[in-house]
């Protein structure tokens, strides 16, 4: 849980009935009484720990077939929150929320994609795929908005140092932050230093308020070291593998605030953290299998800062790290990362609107037919999840 194990006792203590959150002089700034916790545990039955993943395709095939000869659908009763990543809307805002890859071809022809758009597609579809199996699902943002129900620009746009004195209000930031936010001018800081913060607590708080049975934080991958060259442009690779993280992996400082000290009491008593495990280790197993991209090996993840320096190993592919998300959803989460945008296989493919998906409702979305091929991967994932609440 911790990098640094002993940091821990210096900002929390634990007595039966309470536990008490201490400031850096070890003076306790709240209580929090430990018949206040949300026992997550009462939410979620488990019936078991551990899946034999052996052969993960095979199982789901098996269990898809006994399902459907069900009366209800396979998700009735079942909340799943779906977090779309990011919220880029232009090329603009992808590149100041440096969520994008542009590159060449292989014509030299110059190709721009960003994250944003295909998280959303992603989730869209698996929300569709989930409801028509009876399950209760929520996305934290609409196409091409941000969490607030509006694109970054209009944000920009409209009195945005309202949502400035929310944060402060809502204790998300402290008064020093609040005012040198206030003096910004630049709108690229003004994203880069408050709103994409910021937008991840609206999606968080939405989250919590959902009270889901399991949240998938959706998400695509770029190499750590892939920063763009004088021309603006990614170089494209052959090294492609996949991850998915749970909460954890507390480091040195990162419990210096109340925010952060609670949200460590939470995942640490409520059984938020296995749960999550639980999760992780059916999806990234589902995605090797079905996307046949390996988790990330151990020479990859020795080199890659993120996880070397802040990400504990739990199995193959399956990392605990302190992701803002991650810290302050209060329920069972994993955030997914099956693919490396900027491999060049990949990339090509995410070019290619080669799909097209039918909702419920009758809307038509084209897409990548490697965006599709995800969505079902992590349907099959959650069939096979769904098995561990019953």
């Amino acid at each position: 849980m911790l990098l640094d194990e002993t940091y821990a006792t210096q900002r929390i203590r634990l007595t039966p009935d309470t536990i008490f959150l201490l400031d850096k002089q070890g003076k306790v700034w709240e209580k929090i009484p430990c018949n206040q916790l949300p026992v997550v545990l009462q939410q979620i039955r488990l019936t078991s720990a551990s899946w034999p993943l052996d052969n993960v395709a095979d199982l789901y095939e098996k269990q898809y077939q006994e399902h459907k000869s069900e009366v209800s659908g396979i998700f009735t009763g079942v909340r799943i929150a779906l977090d779309p990543g990011h919220f880029a809307h232009t090329s603009q805002m992808a590149q100041w929320e440096k969520k994008y890859v542009r590159a060449k071809d292989s014509l030299g022809v110059v190709q721009f994609i960003f994250e944003a758009n295909y998280t959303w597609k992603t989730a869209r579809i698996l929300q569709d795929m989930i409801e028509r199996e009876g399950g209760n699902v929520m996305l934290t943002r609409g196409f091409q908005l941000s969490a607030l129900g509006i694109t970054a620009t209009e944000w920009l746009d409209g009195d945005w140092r309202k949502s400035v004195d929310e944060a402060l209000q809502k204790k998300w930031i402290d008064a020093d932050i609040h005012q040198s936010i206030l003096k910004l001018k630049d709108s690229k800081q003004i994203i880069r230093n408050f709103f994409r913060a910021h937008e991840m607590q609206v999606r968080a708080e939405q989250i919590n308020q959902f009270q889901p049975h399991l949240t998938l934080s959706i998400h695509y991958n770029v190499e750590e070291t892939n920063v763009p060259d004088k021309n603006g442009h990614h170089w494209l690779h052959n090294n492609n593998y996949s991850m998915v993280f749970v909460p954890g992996a507390y480091a040195k400082d990162e419990l210096d605030k109340p925010a952060d000290q609670r949200s460590f009491v939470y995942q640490n008593f409520t059984g938020q953290i296995s749960l999550s495990l639980i999760a992780a280790r059916i999806f990234e197993k589902m995605i090797s299998d079905s996307l046949r991209v390996g988790p990330v090996s151990l020479s990859d993840a020795s080199r890659l800062k993120y996880l070397s320096d802040y990400s504990i190993a739990d199995s193959t592919g399956v990392y605990h790290r302190n992701l803002a998300i991650l810290r302050m959803v209060r329920y069972p989460i994993i955030l997914l990362e099956p693919f490396l945008q900027d491999h060049a296989e990949e990339f090509y493919r995410l070019q290619q609107l080669n799909c097209r998906y039918i909702t419920k409702q009758n809307d038509t979305l084209w897409l990548p037919c490697r965006i599709l091929e995800t969505a079902q991967t992590y349907y099959h994932a959650l069939v096979l999840w769904r098995e561990t609440i019953r």
